[in-house]
């Protein structure tokens, strides 16, 4: 039976319209299937009301041809012209490869333009995002034509609409289990995205507990500790100051005369919580800066009480406790100005390298600062091919088992918390390591060091400076030394 005659014969059956269960169930998949495609899986719903038919005319020449029951037994006697007859009926039944029954879409035109776009600027989630554009670009995005394994399914009559459906699958091979992708009109939104099972799982993994997030909290909650110690440490020196021989009240480098009010820790605290309130407005970068202030100005603290106790104090061995706390806080800011130079290094590098190199000729990775528009999609339908057309090799066009897209460079693996997050992702859910031209743009320490230095010189000049002077000179260290607390 050629290809006419089996969609000639199903019209006669009232096969479904593979186009209209595709358009009522995933209209933004319809544009981009093929004539081939779309015949290809017409073929499916064909198959099924033909052979339903032949089968049922099988059934009724298998019973006219019983002559008889054999005793004691559930076998029957046949008219071996019968048996014969009903033979050739049935070896009409219409074959359909495992495969057929399904179609790899083109990516970038499923993609919605908001689909791999940061909603922070945690370089966690644009590294997260990186690998589930990956995961997709390697994996593909299959249609897939099938009916359900319930019975209720099972028993329908396959010229029930209600019997088939069309979903969307991350990767295909047959017997395997399958990856079912959930979305409401066949456009991969984010939320499609992390549909699948460990994907989504690993966002809140790799992105909300992930290193960027864990590193930046730590180094806030022992500004915090930093801070407590500093400020029990002054009320201490506060309250025995008298017990010790002051040799003088003379005018220090910080410009006071007079012993430090315990309130000046009252700054670098309400810093501190402003910070972990643009953490949770998904703002790390910012919340970076504001930890970095927090730090320098708890150290300037420890500093001024510590110059102040040391110039006018004798013989007391606690004098150098305030001054540990001053040490450990620089390097705590230290590593908070490391941190955001690492984190905004690796989104840059996420967006100028990654955004233009994973997914060509569709919608590419909506990564921060990204300026690239996905292709757009027709909305024309294409037509189904009229009977008498010439067939396509069912499937050579769809399947091709092993081919892993190449010649598109992922991101090359970098020495910090987040490539390493990344890349042991990438070995969990069965991808291959990364390879990505192009070292991560990280500042050396010792310029870190320096940053440090002159805000802290700043300090000692302007100890009176309001709270917005001081993130306007942190804005100046930024330019100066290529600092992004945020995505600009």
């Amino acid at each position: 039976m050629t290809r006419a005659e089996e969609r000639k014969r199903a019209t006669e059956l009232k096969a479904v319209d593979v186009r209209t269960l595709i358009r009522t169930s995933l209209p933004d998949v319809a544009p981009q299937l093929t004539a081939a495609h779309i015949d290809q899986l017409q073929r499916i719903l064909d198959a099924a009301v033909i052979n339903a038919d032949i089968e049922g005319k099988g059934a009724a020449i298998d019973r006219q041809s019983i002559r008889g029951k054999i005793v004691h037994s559930n076998q029957y006697l046949r008219n071996p012209v019968g048996v014969a007859q009903r033979d050739k009926v049935l070896a009409q039944k219409i074959t359909i490869k495992p495969v057929e029954n399904v179609v790899r879409l083109d990516l970038g035109k499923l993609l919605s333009p908001d689909a791999l776009k940061t909603t922070s600027d945690n370089p966690d989630e644009a590294a997260y995002l990186l690998v589930v554009a990956e995961v997709f670009e390697h994996r593909g995005v299959w249609l897939v034509l099938d009916s359900s394994a319930a019975y209720v399914t099972q028993q329908m009559n396959p010229s029930d609409p209600k019997k088939w459906r069309v979903r969307l699958l991350l990767g295909f091979k047959p017997g395997a289990l399958v990856e079912e992708i959930q979305t409401e009109r066949g456009s991969l939104t984010r939320k499609a995205l992390l549909s699948v099972g460990r994907l989504g799982a690993g966002y809140y993994e790799w992105v909300h507990q992930g290193p960027t997030m864990k590193q930046l909290k730590k180094a806030l909650d022992s500004v915090s500790y930093q801070i407590d110690l500093g400020r029990n440490e002054h009320n201490w020196w506060s309250a025995h100051r008298s017990e010790f021989y002051i040799t003088s009240k003379v005018s220090d480098k910080f410009g006071r005369a007079d012993w430090p009010n315990e309130r000046i820790w009252d700054q670098p605290h309400k810093v501190y919580v402003q910070a972990l309130h643009l953490i949770n407005s998904g703002k790390l970068m910012e919340a970076g800066k504001y930890a970095l202030l927090a730090a320098y100005q708890a150290e300037w603290c420890a500093r001024a009480v510590h110059e102040y106790v040391d110039a006018t104090t004798r013989g007391a061995t606690r004098v150098v406790k305030v001054l540990e706390v001053a040490v450990v806080l620089g390097k705590i800011a230290e590593g908070i100005l490391a941190l955001i130079s690492v984190a905004s290094g690796l989104i840059r590098l996420l967006t100028r390298k990654g955004g233009t190199a994973l997914l060509e000729g569709g919608a590419q990775r909506q990564l921060p600062a990204g300026q690239t528009t996905p292709t757009p999609v027709s909305r024309t339908p294409t037509p189904a091919p009229q009977p008498g057309n010439p067939t396509v090799g069912y499937g050579s066009d769809t399947m091709k088992p092993g081919v892993v897209p190449g010649g598109k460079p992922g991101v090359k693996r970098f020495d910090t918390d987040i490539g390493d997050a990344v890349d042991r992702l990438r070995q969990h859910i069965g991808l291959p390591p990364r390879k990505l031209p192009g070292p991560l743009a990280e500042l050396e320490m010792a310029e870190l060091g320096v940053a440090h230095n002159k805000f802290t010189a700043w300090m000692n000049a302007n100890p009176n400076a309001t709270l917005v002077q001081k993130l306007e000179e942190l804005d100046r260290i930024k330019k100066r030394m290529g600092i992004h607390w945020r995505l600009d």
